[in-house]
């Protein structure tokens, strides 16, 4: 009977482990739409039902968020981001949430080509016996590189050590490929990540 039992709560727990991602995209998606939907509702009571003024409005939001990304494309800034920076970095509490959100959406949303994390490596951290997976988002020079390994599940917190190029192996996957690994604590891991990883720690 207890056998029975733990077999039944394990088959619970992979159970709602495979359906939680679904549940949380649906939340989300709610959420959003609750939020988008209070203010087009704020924006038709002020405007007293004007749909001209409804519309332009939600124009004029978007040619601005398309010029602030344009600008940080173009020229790797925005003035208004940077003010906007300027002013969280002098408020305590907020200056915490913000740099957390910042970074976390940073790490989330990088990609190869991505300022923030380039390559994926293997290197050998705490100690040289054991490995850890971190992201390439410095090069020193021709032998010694930048990685940055994050701690799980909370991957925007973690170490930046310098490591010799030779020692490090390089990994040819996705930057959300590892950071799922990273974030499940190794549990949630692609086939094909698994192999390349195996394939490196046998040279």
């Amino acid at each position: 009977m207890k056998k029975l039992l733990k077999k039944l709560f394990r088959y619970l727990w992979l159970g709602t482990l495979s359906i939680l991602p679904l549940l949380i995209v649906v939340q989300i998606f709610f959420w959003l739409q609750k939020v988008l939907l209070g203010y087009l509702y704020k924006a038709f009571a002020i405007s007293e039902g004007n749909y001209i003024f409804v519309g332009s409005m939600f124009f004029l939001i978007i040619l601005f968020l398309t010029v602030v990304g344009y600008s940080i494309e173009k020229y790797g800034k925005s003035i208004f981001i940077a003010f906007i920076d300027n002013l969280m970095q002098n408020i305590p509490l907020l200056k915490t949430i913000y740099n957390f959100v910042k970074d976390f959406l940073k790490m989330v949303f990088a990609t190869k080509e991505s300022d923030v994390f380039r390559e994926v490596v293997l290197v050998p951290f705490p100690n040289k016996n054991l490995k850890s997976v971190g992201f390439v988002t410095n090069v020193l020079d021709e032998k010694n590189i930048v990685v940055f390994v994050p701690t799980c599940p909370n991957p925007t917190s973690g170490f930046t050590v310098i490591v010799k190029k030779e020692e490090a192996y390089f990994i040819d996957v996705g930057i959300d490929e590892a950071m799922k690994m990273i974030i499940s604590i190794g549990a949630v891991a692609e086939d094909e990540f698994k192999e390349k990883i195996t394939e490196k720690l046998k040279k």
